[in-house]
């Protein structure tokens, strides 16, 4: 499964991506480390070895470049995953002993994943009590799904949200498989008006879903 993982990028535009992508794909905010710095990293790493599972790291860095510094990672975890990231075309797996998979910038979300699940790696456990901590705006407290043919929608709540995409809580998935392109609805309750207030709907993708129990599950959406 899944657990922590370590981003090394001194790009915060990419810093940034990933953090929306590994969000998208269910990771809470505490199970994402991330490094500017290789000397940083290798201390991160060193203090939470045990717990992290995935390194994301990119090729091109100051003081060291990725190879060098997943070699060091992966000499003291030999079971550790290390995805590394570059733009340069003439970067490939066949060149490297300790890279598990090499990811071409750019990038979007769908390739990411296939990186990620080639890594034999099962989705990051939800835990339900978690919910009442999660950090969402006050506005984007409610969230409704509409179905294709708009006679049907399914209704749940924001737990997390982002520039690229969001993830949900329903009762219900009928009507809707992963990939599906469908329409969204973010809004909250008006106290002073009774009724919920719902901004203008917005296209989105289900990037996947899980069942957390026998009836509820956890959605992300991928915003389009």
């Amino acid at each position: 499964m899944l657990n922590k993982v370590l981003v090394i990028d001194d790009s915060q535009e990419m810093v940034d991506m990933l953090k929306e992508y590994l969000s998208l794909y269910g990771l809470m905010e505490d199970q994402i480390f991330i490094s500017k710095d290789p000397i940083e990293a290798l201390e991160i790493f060193r203090l939470n070895k045990r717990h992290i599972s995935l390194v994301i790291c990119d090729y091109y860095m100051p003081k060291s470049n990725g190879a060098e510094l997943c070699d060091i990672l992966k000499s003291n975890q030999p079971n550790l995953k290390i995805i590394l990231t570059t733009g340069d075309s003439n970067i490939k797996l066949e060149n490297f002993q300790n890279i598990d998979y090499v990811l071409h910038k750019p990038f979007d979300y769908n390739v990411f994943v296939k990186a990620i699940e080639g890594q034999i790696f099962s989705k990051p456990k939800y835990e339900v009590q978690r919910s009442n901590d999660r950090e969402v705006p006050e506005k984007y407290q409610v969230a409704v799904l509409c179905l294709k043919n708009h006679s049907e929608s399914i209704s749940g709540f924001l737990f997390s949200e982002g520039k690229g995409g969001c993830g949900i809580i329903v009762h219900s998935t009928k009507g809707i498989k992963v990939g599906d392109d469908l329409e969204l609805l973010l809004g909250n309750f008006d106290y002073k008006k009774l009724n919920h207030v719902f901004e203008e709907p917005r296209k989105v993708e289900i990037a996947w879903i899980e069942l957390i129990n026998l009836d509820t599950f956890k959605v992300g959406i991928k915003y389009l």
